[in-house]
């Protein structure tokens, strides 16, 4: 755990030194003047992610001025912090996974301003598997003898706001909204069964990226 934490230091300052070194070359009429860029790519972390546990990045791509396309996965620390109201689903908790790993894809409209600086409303599916949780949810609490995997299967709508902070380093902020599907594998009595349940999520994101 440790040595976990050492790496997200380094990633967070490796991340936020890039970001500085950046503004700093850049000159101040072009830093304040400039709202649009040419950058087809982005390439961004999401540093509010690591609160909920995960270490996600992901690649955008901007179509043209209308829409974009982005995919990104990432590895699930040792911890979770839910992201939703866990409205339905109790089972969409999980206490102390071992590890993971995660998967999402999004489709975006761009509905004011340019790609890379404006507002848009998209639709992303976002997969995450967890190894050996302690425990998952209240649901299940009296069932459970041994649960081995938990698969997240999430669908969801939001709102994006992409802003241009100078012509190479770009933040983005997301409010969703949408359901989760669980499905938790586990044993019961030497017996391997499969668990399913349903909730609401509202995925929020901070996103650090650079264009090229």
């Amino acid at each position: 755990m440790r040595s976990v934490l050492k790496f997200l230091a380094l990633l967070i300052c490796t991340t936020f030194f890039c970001c500085s070194t950046m503004l700093a070359q850049e000159e101040e009429e072009d830093y304040f003047g400039s709202e649009i860029s040419d950058a087809k790519h982005v390439i961004k972390w999401n540093i509010l992610a690591l609160a909920h546990g995960h270490l996600e990045c992901g690649y955008e791509y901007f179509l043209n001025d209308d829409f974009s396309f982005e995919i990104g996965g990432g590895y699930q620390l040792p911890y979770y912090i839910g992201e939703n109201l866990n409205w339905g689903a109790e089972s969409a908790l999980v206490f102390n996974p071992n590890n993971g790993y995660s998967f999402m894809a999004g489709f975006k409209y761009f509905m004011y301003g340019y790609p890379n600086n404006g507002t848009a409303i998209a639709l992303h599916q976002r997969t995450r598997f967890y190894n050996e949780p302690e425990f998952v949810g209240a649901n299940f609490a009296e069932e459970f003898t041994s649960i081995e995997k938990v698969r997240f299967l999430d669908f969801y709508g939001a709102f994006h706001y992409q802003h241009l902070l100078n012509s190479t380093i770009y933040s983005e902020t997301v409010l969703g909204y949408g359901i989760r599907v669980s499905e938790i594998n586990y044993s019961f009595q030497n017996e391997d069964l499969v668990g399913n349940d349903f909730a609401f999520i509202i995925p929020i994101s901070f996103k650090i990226g650079v264009n090229f």
